[in-house]
């Protein structure tokens, strides 16, 4: 290993290093290049300088922090590096990483509205595009409230595997008509998430004068939900909304989950109790998502209870629900595993926030579809005399009914029909137009684009 290696390769590795020890110093990554090189048959002798420079280019590529000065300078791999470390880890079979155990520091670091595990420019971007308050429970319709059950039933189930697509989700839910060829346990596993979602759609918001119950981020409304998502599905009906207390192991992992009974049931407590401090909603969905399936407190059924579940503060705090729809589902186990054997959420909580804002677009887009403009609604006829002039007089008309303050998003409207119309010319009878105006009308428009492109004598 000399001074003429490539730089970037050996800023790597220097970034490795410092990844397996933390909080190092410049002659500690010496060393450890030094062990390193030794482990591969390569002979060090490389001058301080020459790791410095590798150092600084680590630095320079956001794979490593540096803290302090001089003698006291400090040297920590960037969250950067530890996702990259991580996603090369997850590309070797299971077999072949590290056993990993339960760590309870994982837990104990977290500090309610002073660690998080959405960074502030995702917590910024989910609150930009759903502001608390912006779309409560309360005031969404009845087709609304169904589309968010049906979408997370398919997709929260399609994680696990599920055969059902959403067309025949939506037909078991609503018509009991089961998909032909689907095994038990996969209608099972449908109409145990329809139960579990109404459940929370029951009680979120609800007033505990009126209901005498409100859902939240408590024990007993943890188990009661994971109730209703195991049923039928369990060995021992005993287990579902029961803390575990026997062994489980993950499936092509290397993480081994806590197996004290009493553990379980403390750090089960702990991680609610932490979930409830937790003043930002999709910082607390995230927690839930991220702790619930590391602990596995329940025999089976957690990652499912942990993404339904995510949605109680959500719909608290009168957010746009979490559907999980087009959550891609080697991008989501990656990221489950991440945490489970690096205790590294960064992965997971890109996978969250990409699914959270395509939830938010799919839930607009199905409610646009549905809903007409309030344009057409409030001013029909002035939009039909708007779109009449202008194909048949060429005439940008706003008729005087028209609020002053509502003309720009009136103008916007009658272009988006005059454009549908130019697309599909016999739409336009619907303005009282026939196709023969509307071409009479493209062809005035070409022959006056025509004109004035005409150079001047």
């Amino acid at each position: 290993m000399h001074a003429h290696h490539n730089v970037d390769e050996m800023a790597a590795r220097a970034a490795h290093a410092i990844l397996s020890s933390p909080g190092c110093s410049r002659g500690q990554v010496m060393e450890m290049l030094a062990e390193d090189a030794r482990a591969r048959g390569i002979h060090f002798d490389s001058a301080p300088i020459t790791v410095l420079r590798w150092i600084n280019r680590a630095l320079s590529l956001g794979l490593i922090q540096k803290t302090g000065e001089g003698n006291r300078t400090r040297y920590n791999a960037s969250g950067l590096a530890r996702q990259a470390h991580v996603e090369a880890q997850l590309k070797l079979p299971h077999t072949s990483r590290p056993k990993a155990v339960y760590q309870e520091s994982f837990l104990e670091s977290y500090k309610p509205n002073e660690t998080f595990y959405l960074d502030e420019r995702q917590r910024e971007c989910l609150a930009a595009r759903c502001p608390v308050g912006s779309a409560p429970l309360s005031r969404l319709g009845e087709r609304d409230v169904k589309s968010f059950l049906y979408d997370l039933t398919f997709s929260s189930s399609r994680l696990e595997g599920n055969t059902y697509d959403h067309a025949c989700t939506v037909d078991l839910i609503e018509h009991q008509v089961s998909k032909q060829g689907a095994s038990h346990t996969d209608k099972v596993m449908i109409l145990n998430h329809r139960d579990a979602i109404q459940y929370i759609i029951d009680n979120a918001c609800a007033s505990s004068i009126a209901t005498g119950h409100a859902i939240s981020t408590r024990e007993s409304d943890i188990r009661t939900l994971h109730a209703l998502l195991s049923s039928d599905l369990l060995k021992d009906p005993r287990d579902s909304g029961a803390l575990r207390l026997s062994p489980v192991e993950i499936g092509r992992s290397a993480y081994i989950p806590p197996r004290s009974p009493s553990q379980i049931a403390s750090l089960f407590q702990a991680i609610l109790a932490k979930a409830g401090a937790i003043e930002n909603p999709f910082e607390q969905a995230f927690f839930l998502n991220v702790h619930l399936p590391y602990l596995q407190p329940f025999v089976d059924c957690n990652k499912r209870t942990a993404r339904v579940a995510c949605n109680i503060p959500l719909l608290r705090a009168g957010v746009t629900p979490m559907s999980w729809m087009d959550v891609d589902y080697h991008a989501y186990t990656d990221g489950i595993l991440a945490v489970y054997e690096f205790n590294e959420p960064a992965l997971l909580s890109k996978v969250f926030v990409e699914g959270y804002l395509r939830s938010c677009e799919r839930f607009e887009l199905m409610r646009k579809d549905r809903e007409p403009s309030r344009i057409a609604v409030d001013y029909r006829q002035e939009v039909r005399a708007a779109v009449k002039a202008l194909i048949i007089s060429d005439e940008d008309l706003v008729p005087e009914g028209v609020d002053q303050d509502r003309v720009v998003e009136f103008k916007a409207y009658v272009e988006d029909q005059v454009r549908a119309i130019y697309s599909n010319p016999f739409g336009a009878a619907r303005f009282g137009v026939s196709a023969d105006d509307v071409h009479a009308h493209l062809e005035r428009m070409a022959f006056t684009e025509q004109t004035e492109r005409m150079p001047s004598r």
